[in-house]
């Protein structure tokens, strides 16, 4: 493999670094993810992520995805904080009677965010019982060509499509 540090001058890490992040849990959650990616710490993000935990959820109250990018960005930093089980359920506690998830509170369900989901409940140790109700929608929603549009009413696209393969994948 190529070392991120070493990739251009500055490097990808040093740009990663080097750009500001604002308050929100979804900018902590992706800075995480990258430099976890690139094998860096995020010791100081990880602290400021878990100070954003309250009421059982990460960030914002009305959002789901912010939950779904913290589990994954504290599981990648092999956090065991009990935000990470809380998100879980707090994620579970909005799934959809037709199995799939919302990026917000009381949203349809879409591809997207039962990828993103999905990833995140398994990677936080959901329950089986909620797993298999994401994984049935997905299965429901998949295109005739194969791939996922946002919505089944959709065309497939490669941005749905990857999100139901990330899914798929996590669970091995």
């Amino acid at each position: 493999g190529v070392d991120p540090a070493t990739v251009g001058s500055p490097s990808l890490v040093d740009a990663i670094k080097a750009n500001p992040v604002s308050s929100a849990a979804t900018s902590l959650e992706r800075r995480m993810l990258a430099l976890r990616s690139a094998g860096q710490s995020a010791t100081t993000e990880t602290t400021q992520l878990l100070a954003l935990v309250s009421h059982g959820q990460i960030g914002d109250a009305t959002l789901i995805n912010d939950d779904d990018f913290g589990v994954l960005a504290l599981a990648a930093v092999g956090s065991t904080a009990a935000a990470i089980s809380q998100s879980v359920q707090f994620i579970q506690s909005n799934q959809q009677s037709d199995g799939g998830f919302s990026s917000f509170v009381g949203g349809s369900s879409d591809v997207d965010s039962t990828g993103a989901a999905l990833a995140a409940l398994l990677a936080g140790g959901g329950s089986a019982g909620s797993l298999d109700r994401g994984f049935a929608y997905l299965a429901a929603q998949q295109n005739d060509d194969g791939g996922y549009g946002v919505k089944h009413s959709l065309g497939s696209n490669a941005a749905s499509t990857s999100w139901a393969l990330w899914a798929y994948h996590t669970a091995g």
